[in-house]
């Protein structure tokens, strides 16, 4: 017989299951055999062994719960060497491929790494002395000064977007949030009309992280909306002058005119019949009346439509 005690076996009393610590007993092909635990109490001969970690005893355990060191006696039966010939069999088959019968044939030198230059075929490149420095690199920055590249360049690959990457360069002097407005009826590159839409935040993430949900939350979770800017006027932001006071960032106002009254007069000359003479007569009393409705449907200045935008 031949012994196997690798790692620790863990044993409870009236138990016939053995647990094992850093063993590897399916992989060792273990069919059988009889556990010998370092402590007072009964040899264990295995019925069954289930994994690297488990094996069913044929019988239960008397001695005290715990874990010990073992030696496990392999029955050399039939069971045994066939088992033991399967895997040599198959450990035989998988050697005999194309792609190990390529390696096979290269002979190992310094510096050189093989890779496989088609199908059952390979060769050996050279690693030169800056390849190695750099596969020996312990994080991105040093492979970053190994190659030379600087950390403005650093910045440039780490843009998350083509419009960030644009403003790195200063090729986009307009900044993710910037309100625009454009002569004719579609938004130009980079831009989008400012319609209160619901757009992504992931795809429109450098206009998300300067205005995020100040115009709408949208669906709450994957998009937020822009500002709607159709047929308004802009008001500047009070910022604490107190011309607006109250008046959050972004939000939107209704129109309203400033309360006054507009008044006229009139005068009764008297003798019975009533007769309009000019303000300020003296010639009888005077009344005062307020005129009536006059004007549209808004109050507004003279002005021109154009398109509203939003840089993103």
């Amino acid at each position: 017989m031949t012994a196997y005690a690798t790692g620790t076996i863990t044993l409870t009393n009236g138990s016939a299951a053995v647990t094992g610590t850093d063993t590897g007993w399916a992989t060792a092909l273990v069919k059988g055999g009889v556990i010998y635990p370092q402590a007072a109490g009964n040899p264990l001969p295995i019925a069954s062994v289930d994994s690297d970690t488990t094996i069913t005893a044929a019988t239960e355990w008397v001695g005290a719960s715990g874990t010990y060191a073992y030696a496990l006696a392999r029955q050399d039966d039939a069971n045994q060497v066939i088992a033991n010939a399967v895997a040599l069999a198959d450990y035989i088959r998988r050697l005999d491929n194309a792609a190990l019968s390529a390696l096979s044939g290269l002979v190992p030198a310094a510096d050189k790494l093989p890779y496989f230059s088609g199908e059952g075929s390979a060769a050996l490149a050279t690693i030169t002395t800056f390849a190695r420095t750099l596969l020996s690199q312990t994080d991105a920055a040093e492979v970053m000064t190994t190659l030379g590249i600087t950390a403005f360049a650093g910045t440039l690959l780490g843009d998350p977007d083509a419009s960030t990457m644009r403003q790195t360069l200063g090729l986009e002097k307009q900044a993710a949030g910037q309100v625009a407005f454009f002569g004719m009826t579609t938004a130009p590159t980079g831009w989008l009309k400012a319609n209160g839409a619901a757009v992504s935040r992931t795809s429109y993430s450098a206009l998300f992280a300067v205005i995020g949900t100040t115009f709408g939350v949208g669906d709450g979770a994957a998009t937020f909306n822009l500002p709607d800017l159709r047929g308004e006027f802009i008001r500047a932001f009070d910022d604490g002058r107190g011309v607006d006071s109250g008046r959050l960032f972004g939000k939107w106002q209704p129109d309203e005119m400033r309360s006054h009254t507009h008044t006229t007069q009139i005068a009764n000359q008297g003798g019975g019949a009533t007769r309009w003479i000019a303000p300020n007569s003296t010639d009888g009393s005077v009344a005062f009346l307020n005129t009536g409705a006059y004007g549209g449907s808004e109050t507004r200045p003279q002005n021109r439509a154009l398109l509203a935008c939003i840089k993103y």
